[in-house]
């Protein structure tokens, strides 16, 4: 999920104004969406969330294989964006949620309080602004990770008096405080003559998250490139090779003057991997994360996106041993029946049976979202049985 030193974000423009940060570092839209290697970092065993989209207050065990579930609307992705932006380093983070949630790249403000805090309100549960929003973690190490999500008061007033309106305001930007192993790192999102303003930093978390809308051929590429200095890939390739037998080997190549990760088949010449497999192209990219991040976490939603059916045994055992061997904890959400089916004997292995469970997004007898774990060994007994417990 990391950041690459200040390099990401959508163009927000206000009457041709760009998004700057503090140091007027313009941001592009290629970044990567997992960190780098990092060895100084456990799984999440512990996660907390207050007034954060759907979420009043929840606080959630996790384990290292964690399935999701849960009916469209539940919960399921606010949970992921939850932690997403809670590994994140800068407020920039919820602008790439937003893109992908399939908001417009660009945003156009007359200035007023309602449009700027438009931007940010379904951020808050039930919209609740004033009062804000709080994330939480805990590693296996005890070591503690907090995100504050709040307006910050301000003096500063504008009003333009060759142009009088009804709507001028104080104007309060939105604060992300990071707050990592005790140390405080503030951070913000203001607006002010025109143009917004990113400021402040946090460490990243080695945390990687993927949703059908943002897997890049360029990440893949940059990604792949990194393990392959350092003679890693070898895992890759063979993980592909069980699922895919037809690929032989990895390589990059330059197509159009930009390296390409292509595949090597019994064909005369190599294929790009996207031409290859829409399967292919998914295993590796979650595969890579996971061989990018080890001792962080990884984040799939709709995981069975693309995968045939009847290789999502191999699939899921393949992912599940890349995590064991590279120490990676996993958080997929799932609506397929066959996925789980496929997931649940394998998950009830006894070398990891006690590191798995199944979570259920629903609304509590109040009306709020909350979440239920299943014990790994239930799952397998209700997919024998063709419970459903989607």
């Amino acid at each position: 999920m990391a950041e690459a030193a200040g390099t990401f974000g959508v163009v927000l423009t206000e009457m041709g104004h760009t998004l700057m940060y503090a140091e007027t570092q313009e941001v592009s839209l290629d970044a990567p969406t997992h960190s780098t290697e990092n060895s100084h970092y456990l799984m999440i065993n512990r996660l907390e969330i207050k007034n954060f989209r759907c979420y009043k207050d929840l606080t959630l065990s996790l384990k290292r294989f964690n399935i999701l579930v849960g009916k469209s609307g539940s919960g399921k992705t606010a949970l992921m964006e939850a932690m997403f932006m809670l590994g994140g380093s800068s407020p920039e983070i919820y602008f790439r949620i937003r893109q992908w949630r399939g908001f417009s790249k660009t945003i156009n403000l007359t200035g007023t309080r309602e449009q700027y805090q438009s931007l940010f309100r379904d951020l808050f549960y039930n919209f609740e602004q004033e009062t804000g929003a709080v994330l939480q973690s805990s590693d296996s190490e005890s070591g503690s990770r907090r995100l504050e999500i709040l307006y910050a008061d301000s003096k500063e007033y504008r009003l333009d008096l060759k142009n009088p309106e009804p709507h001028a305001f104080t104007l309060s930007p939105i604060n992300f405080k990071w707050i990592v192993d005790g140390r405080v790192h503030n951070t913000s999102i203001s607006f002010i003559e025109g143009k917004f303003t990113i400021s402040g930093a946090a460490p990243v978390a080695p945390l990687a998250y993927y949703n059908p809308f943002n897997f890049s051929a360029v990440e893949n590429a940059n990604a792949f490139s990194s393990l392959s200095r350092r003679f890693r890939s070898t895992s890759l390739v063979k993980a592909i090779a069980t699922i895919f037998p037809a690929v032989k080997d990895l390589t990059l190549e330059l197509i159009g003057g930009e390296p390409v990760l292509c595949v090597e088949t019994e064909l005369d010449q190599k294929l790009p991997i996207g031409a290859l497999s829409g399967g292919v192209n998914k295993f590796v990219t979650i595969a890579l994360a996971i061989l990018s991040n080890p001792y962080g976490t990884v984040i799939i939603d709709e995981i069975e996106s693309g995968f045939y059916y009847a290789d999502m045994p191999f699939v899921w055992t393949a992912l599940v041993d890349l995590c064991m061997k590279e120490h990676v904890q996993l958080v997929v959400s799932t609506h397929s029946a066959e996925f789980l089916k496929a997931a649940a004997p394998i998950l009830a292995r006894e070398d990891i049976s006690k590191e798995s469970q199944l979570l259920r997004s629903e609304l509590d007898d109040n009306g709020r979202h909350t979440i239920r774990r299943i014990p790994s060994r239930s799952l397998e007994a209700a997919t024998s049985m063709d419970f459903e417990i989607r």
